[in-house]
Protein backbone atom coordinates (compact mmCIF):
# COMPACT_ATOMS: atom_id res chain seq x y z
CA UNK A 1 0.00 0.00 0.00
CA UNK A 2 1.48 3.31 -0.81
CA UNK A 3 0.71 5.99 1.45
CA UNK A 4 1.13 9.86 1.43
CA UNK A 5 3.80 11.34 3.74
CA UNK A 6 4.44 14.60 4.93
CA UNK A 7 7.39 16.20 5.32
CA UNK A 8 8.19 19.30 6.87
CA UNK A 9 11.72 20.54 5.00
CA UNK A 10 13.72 22.95 6.71
CA UNK A 11 16.94 23.81 4.86
CA UNK A 12 18.76 26.45 3.22
CA UNK A 13 18.29 25.88 -0.75
CA UNK A 14 20.83 27.14 -2.73
CA UNK A 15 19.47 28.24 -5.85
CA UNK A 16 21.07 28.88 -9.56
CA UNK A 17 19.69 31.34 -11.75
CA UNK A 18 19.31 34.63 -12.73
CA UNK A 19 17.53 37.48 -10.56
CA UNK A 20 14.89 38.75 -12.95
CA UNK A 21 13.82 35.09 -13.86
CA UNK A 22 10.69 33.36 -11.82
CA UNK A 23 12.21 29.70 -12.08
CA UNK A 24 15.32 28.55 -10.17
CA UNK A 25 16.82 25.15 -10.56
CA UNK A 26 18.39 23.92 -7.38
CA UNK A 27 22.14 24.01 -7.44
CA UNK A 28 22.60 20.10 -6.23
CA UNK A 29 25.91 20.29 -5.64
CA UNK A 30 25.37 23.06 -2.90
CA UNK A 31 22.22 21.91 -1.28
CA UNK A 32 22.22 20.20 1.63
CA UNK A 33 19.51 17.95 3.21
CA UNK A 34 19.88 16.23 6.07
CA UNK A 35 16.99 14.33 7.71
CA UNK A 36 16.33 13.06 11.66
CA UNK A 37 13.95 9.94 12.59
CA UNK A 38 13.14 10.24 16.35
CA UNK A 39 11.76 6.81 18.64
CA UNK A 40 10.58 6.30 21.99
CA UNK A 41 14.77 5.56 22.94
CA UNK A 42 16.48 8.62 21.07
CA UNK A 43 16.55 9.10 17.50
CA UNK A 44 18.86 9.07 14.52
CA UNK A 45 20.26 11.95 12.31
CA UNK A 46 21.70 11.56 8.53
CA UNK A 47 21.68 13.08 4.87
CA UNK A 48 20.15 12.59 1.77
CA UNK A 49 21.55 13.87 -1.73
CA UNK A 50 18.94 15.86 -3.28
CA UNK A 51 18.74 14.80 -7.55
CA UNK A 52 17.07 17.88 -8.68
CA UNK A 53 14.80 20.37 -7.88
CA UNK A 54 12.45 23.73 -9.45
CA UNK A 55 11.20 27.23 -7.63
CA UNK A 56 9.20 29.37 -9.03
CA UNK A 57 8.95 32.99 -7.76
CA UNK A 58 6.48 35.35 -8.58
CA UNK A 59 5.94 38.88 -6.77
CA UNK A 60 9.16 38.23 -4.48
CA UNK A 61 7.06 35.23 -3.28
CA UNK A 62 7.89 31.29 -3.53
CA UNK A 63 4.72 29.96 -5.22
CA UNK A 64 5.84 26.75 -6.39
CA UNK A 65 8.42 23.98 -6.04
CA UNK A 66 8.87 20.44 -7.07
CA UNK A 67 12.37 18.01 -5.99
CA UNK A 68 13.25 15.25 -6.45
CA UNK A 69 15.36 12.75 -3.62
CA UNK A 70 17.68 10.46 -4.00
CA UNK A 71 16.28 7.74 -1.64
CA UNK A 72 19.42 4.92 -2.29
CA UNK A 73 21.41 8.02 -1.22
CA UNK A 74 20.24 7.63 2.52
CA UNK A 75 22.70 8.07 5.21
CA UNK A 76 22.99 7.61 8.90
CA UNK A 77 25.83 10.15 10.54
CA UNK A 78 25.36 9.19 14.34
CA UNK A 79 26.22 5.73 14.21
CA UNK A 80 29.94 4.78 14.83
CA UNK A 81 29.69 1.22 14.41
CA UNK A 82 29.46 -0.02 10.45
CA UNK A 83 27.34 -2.75 11.66
CA UNK A 84 24.77 -1.07 13.39
CA UNK A 85 24.99 1.88 10.55
CA UNK A 86 24.70 -0.59 7.52
CA UNK A 87 21.84 -2.30 9.28
CA UNK A 88 19.77 1.16 10.39
CA UNK A 89 20.41 2.29 6.36
CA UNK A 90 19.49 -1.16 5.00
CA UNK A 91 16.02 -0.91 7.51
CA UNK A 92 15.10 2.74 6.34
CA UNK A 93 15.47 1.39 2.25
CA UNK A 94 13.20 -1.47 3.29
CA UNK A 95 9.69 -1.77 2.22
CA UNK A 96 9.40 -1.16 6.08
CA UNK A 97 10.29 2.62 5.62
CA UNK A 98 10.70 3.97 2.24
CA UNK A 99 10.92 0.77 -0.17
CA UNK A 100 13.90 1.75 -1.79
CA UNK A 101 13.60 -0.59 -4.35
CA UNK A 102 10.47 0.22 -5.75
CA UNK A 103 10.25 4.09 -5.49
CA UNK A 104 14.47 5.25 -6.04
CA UNK A 105 13.13 8.53 -6.11
CA UNK A 106 10.91 10.57 -3.87
CA UNK A 107 9.15 13.63 -5.66
CA UNK A 108 8.19 16.29 -3.05
CA UNK A 109 6.17 19.21 -4.15
CA UNK A 110 5.73 22.51 -2.23
CA UNK A 111 2.19 22.79 -0.52
CA UNK A 112 3.10 25.79 1.87
CA UNK A 113 5.72 27.86 2.54
CA UNK A 114 6.46 30.13 5.78
CA UNK A 115 8.87 31.25 8.59
CA UNK A 116 10.10 28.93 10.81
CA UNK A 117 8.85 30.03 14.43
CA UNK A 118 10.37 32.80 16.28
CA UNK A 119 12.80 33.40 13.70
CA UNK A 120 13.74 36.51 11.28
CA UNK A 121 13.18 36.34 7.40
CA UNK A 122 16.36 37.94 6.87
CA UNK A 123 18.14 34.76 8.35
CA UNK A 124 16.64 32.89 5.73
CA UNK A 125 14.77 30.81 8.22
CA UNK A 126 11.91 29.71 6.12
CA UNK A 127 10.50 25.99 5.51
CA UNK A 128 8.86 24.84 2.90
CA UNK A 129 6.32 22.38 3.66
CA UNK A 130 5.72 19.44 1.35
CA UNK A 131 3.72 16.20 0.07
Amino acid sequence: MITKRFFLVGFALLIAGALNAQSFKANVEKSELKWTGKKVTGQHVGHIKLTDGMLTIKDNKITSGTFNIDMKSITDDDLADAGYNQKLVGHLKSDDFFGVEKFPVATLTLISVGLIPRSSASKNNIFLLCE
